[in-house]
């Protein structure tokens, strides 16, 4: 009773400030009219208190706003104003601060720091020279402790020849582009070091089931089914390797953006570039409206025309640790049935879609999820609509779930689980700095198959979508929404 009262309360009071006075707090005196004081908001969990559970997954922050639950207000502020300040399109472009850019920076304090904290968040390290294309994938092969030479009977074999191949292929790249996708390479296999790093004590078929467990979701809810390798995979995990994988994914993919705009290249040439090397396939399109497969893609990059993306683009596997993906422009689609457009599963998957007015469509695990990862989908411009059916649009489970978009009038439409849900020990954000945006949460259960038990007689689901809107510190009637639940 007393706590129904505390809600109502507290509701009428924040609601209505001026409801005492133009002299008196309003939530001062609202708390006074049951007795009650700011410092009595709040709850201490007490060792005594029969069945109160000792939960092993809390976000950092957990503790600290469950005993003080009005610091909740600018918690929430300096999320929002991180949003607005890191996602600026000016300061997008701008130069890098500490040798970091601020999407980076975005990432770093939206979804790192709740998680994990401890790093200093300056720069991930990317430190890798511009090499051409075809050098730094002969650095990817034996980085994977794979041969570039071919040698039996003591002789060079005349087939495969990958120097060779690769020399000869990369001429259909525009002029400049191999030198940086060519040090983008480079800065992958430091990642992949890292990502790899993170699951050295974790056993193989622990990771093979937690990266492919896609109803987390559901299970969180009502425990109808124990995976025992969540939580054996949660206490052997490096978290601090794993994020700072994520961290050289995000700069990395965000420099050569930054680098390949700087080109200014015009009629980009319509060409094909793929190789499949042994952490997954490359592939690089110029100017054509492509179709392409994003199955067990390492790296995707696309110059220019309005694409068709099919397949888990941008996400990671077990045993692909990493995923990634650049479109610099065009009106593009992409459309999944498995994990895609930025999930990071037991690894990292990043998307960045540059600009133009983009669709994104998926079932599930999609448009930022991490489940034991980090899953980015950014997209800096355009008018744009996504549909997911469950868990993404910035999710988290045990992982680091991130949607971010800079402009434009965009649309997002979920089943359940997601839109800034941070789930089982996990963090989910879902930013959008500006525009005219529409989020939808299907209710009826009648479309999503998921009934609330609480409501049998009504045409009700089980969402797990949660909003919250907040304005950033220092700004007027921005139009932020920062979509995040601790």
């Amino acid at each position: 009773m007393k706590a129904t009262l505390l809600a109502t309360v507290l509701l009428c009071g924040l609601a209505s400030p001026l409801a005492f006075g133009q002299d008196g707090d309003a939530l001062d005196e609202t708390l006074a009219l049951v007795g009650m004081r700011r410092a009595d908001l709040g709850w201490t969990p007490k060792g005594w208190w029969p069945r109160f559970p000792d939960v092993p997954y809390k976000l950092r922050a957990f503790d600290a706003l469950f005993a003080e639950p009005l610091d909740s207000i600018a918690y929430t502020r300096a999320l929002a104003q991180t949003a607005w300040e890191g996602l600026d399109p000016a300061q997008l472009d701008a130069e890098p601060q500490r040798g970091s850019r601020s999407l980076y920076r975005t990432v770093q304090q939206l979804g790192i720091d709740p998680k994990f904290g401890g790093f200093r968040g300056y720069t991930a390290n990317v430190l890798a020279p511009q090499m051409p294309l075809d050098q730094a994938i002969l650095r990817l092969i034996r980085a994977a402790d794979r041969p570039t030479r071919i040698n039996t009977f003591g002789m060079e074999l005349p087939y495969p020849e990958p120097k060779k191949d690769l020399a000869e292929m990369v001429k259909v790249l525009p002029e400049g582009v191999s030198l940086i996708l060519g040090q983008l390479v480079l800065n992958i296999v430091d990642a992949h070091y890292w990502a790899e790093l993170a699951f050295r004590k974790v056993d193989g078929d622990d990771r093979a089931v937690v990266a492919t467990r896609y109803n987390i979701g559901e299970e969180m809810i009502d425990a109808f089914d124990y995976c025992s390798q969540m939580d054996d995979v949660a206490k052997t995990i490096d978290e601090a390797s794993l994020w700072y994988a994520g961290q050289k994914c995000v700069q990395a993919l965000d420099d050569a953006r930054i680098a390949l705009k700087q080109l200014e290249l015009e009629d980009v040439p319509i060409f094909v570039f793929d190789w499949e090397t042994p952490w997954g396939w490359i592939r690089i399109r110029g100017g054509a409206n492509d179709q392409v497969d994003g199955t067990d893609a390492l790296l995707i990059v696309d110059l220019g025309g309005n694409d068709f993306y099919t397949g888990g683009v941008a996400a990671s596997t077990a045993h692909r640790p990493i995923g990634l993906l650049l479109d610099m422009a065009g009106n593009d689609q992409y459309s999944a049935e498995q994990p895609a457009q930025g999930a990071g599963l037991c690894g990292v998957g990043v998307l960045i879609d540059v600009d133009g007015n983009d669709s994104y469509k998926a079932e599930r695990y999609a448009q930022g999820v991490g489940q034991f990862g980090l899953g980015l989908c950014a997209d800096l411009a355009g008018d744009d609509k996504y549909f997911n059916k469950f868990s993404g649009q910035a999710c988290g489970y045990f992982g680091i779930g991130l949607l971010f978009d800079a402009a434009g009038d965009d649309q997002y439409t979920l089943w359940g689980d997601g839109q800034g849900l941070g789930g089982v020990n996990g963090v989910g954000v879902l930013a959008d700095r500006s525009g005219n945006d529409k989020y939808t949460a299907v209710r009826e259960h009648s479309v999503t198959g998921r009934p609330s038990y609480h409501s049998p007689n009504l045409d009700v689901c089980v969402s797990n979508a949660t909003a919250t809107h907040a304005g950033p510190l220092g700004v007027g009637d921005a139009d932020v929404e920062v979509r995040r639940v601790v």
